[in-house]
């Protein structure tokens, strides 16, 4: 059973991520342990707050890691920017 690219594209085109010429999509159902850098927002976006995170591709681009910018308390929101690009796709929310 083969996976239609397009359809996992359009649903998920909000989560993916862009690194040279090789994009990744994360699931906003899915949260294995560990895996959730999805679930990151955009401090800069419509939910305004301080970015204290960023994304970071390892080996190559082959992952690509939620880094702290700074300590983070337990219980408080990652946030990281998507990107210049992101928004001004988006512009409707501002």
């Amino acid at each position: 059973m083969g996976v239609d690219i397009d359809i996992v594209s359009d649903r998920c085109d909000d989560y993916k991520y862009s690194f040279r010429n090789v994009d990744i999509y994360g699931d906003p159902d899915v949260h294995p342990n560990g895996c959730c850098g999805h679930m990151m927002n955009d401090g800069d976006g419509p939910m305004k707050g301080c970015n204290n995170a960023c994304l970071t591709p390892l080996f190559g681009g082959v992952v690509i890691a939620v880094m702290a910018t700074f300590d983070i308390k337990e219980g408080s929101e990652v946030l990281g920017s998507y990107g210049d690009g992101y928004w001004k796709t988006r512009r409707f929310f501002f």
